[in-house]
């Protein structure tokens, strides 16, 4: 029996869930034992494929949590044949559309040199960078990190650590980093208050989202005829919102989203 990779999203719920019987339909173990599992995306209560091939159709039509699913199977070979030249297409793909998770997956690719890519820590750090604004927090962790270790980057022990102090903010802070590092600096507590200092404006560049719009050209107004006044019209009045209730068959699960590899800190005394 094939061993499932940990850092998949799909989760087989064949059996783990209760079975409702159809009336009129007889029912024994042995439906219930072959019946098909069910693929569940990581969102729980949204789009969901009865088998693999829905999976890959998805992702081939374009659907982000389709790609990003399908790309972890072809990494993985957990339940098709290895296939990293598609997986890697498949992950920058849904990068492409602002997937969270594959955003950060390709920034662990290029950290560690995975699916044939040289090792690339500038690019790494580019894109645990974006990950952070889509709301990772380990990519938040990642991005201090990698600050304070001097890699992709100039080592920056305020930087870093600012970055670090969010990312703990967000419940990201393995093997208590934020003291680790705060202890190098006790000497420094300059560099300490700088960084506390920095959080703030780091909140609120993260808060732009993951593609900052550009600042608004400034031009000078100019001369010209009165503008008419609009038609009046009717505001329309917009339909009650519904609110989608998942069914018995339909479980609402959602299993923790896969966002391995978080690089150690190195810190030598500043």
């Amino acid at each position: 029996m094939r061993r499932r990779h940990p850092t998949s999203a799909l989760w087989l719920l064949a059996t783990t869930f209760p079975v409702f019987v159809t009336p009129g339909i007889a029912q024994n173990d042995d439906d219930v034992i072959s019946a098909p599992p069910v693929l569940v995306s990581t969102t729980g209560g949204g789009p969901r494929w009865e088998t693999i091939d829905e999976l890959r159709a998805a992702a081939e039509q374009g659907d982000a949590i389709a790609r990003f699913q399908y790309a972890q199977l072809l990494e993985s070979g957990d339940q098709v044949a290895v296939n990293e030249t598609l997986a890697l297409a498949f992950y920058r793909q849904a990068a492409e559309q602002d997937h969270p998770d594959a955003v950060f997956r390709l920034g662990k690719i290029a950290h560690d040199g995975l699916l044939g890519q040289p090792e690339d820590h500038v690019r790494a750090l580019e894109l645990y960078q974006r990950a952070a604004r889509l709301g990772v927090p380990e990519g938040t962790y990642n991005v201090g990190a990698m600050n304070v270790s001097g890699r992709g980057t100039k080592r920056n022990y305020v930087e870093g650590l600012a970055w670090l102090l969010l990312a703990a903010e967000q419940g990201s802070d393995p093997n208590d980093a934020v003291a680790a590092v705060k202890e190098r600096l006790k000497r420094r507590p300059d560099y300490i208050e700088r960084a506390q200092n920095r959080l703030a404006g780091l909140k609120a560049e993260l808060a732009t989202g993951p593609n900052p719009p550009p600042p608004a050209a400034v031009t000078k107004p100019t001369a010209s005829a009165p503008t008419p006044p609009r038609p009046v019209v009717a505001p329309t009045v917009a339909p009650p919102p519904v609110n989608f209730s998942p069914g018995p068959t339909t479980p609402s699960f959602r299993p923790a989203a896969p966002r391995i590899g978080v690089p150690s800190i190195s810190i030598p005394p500043p």
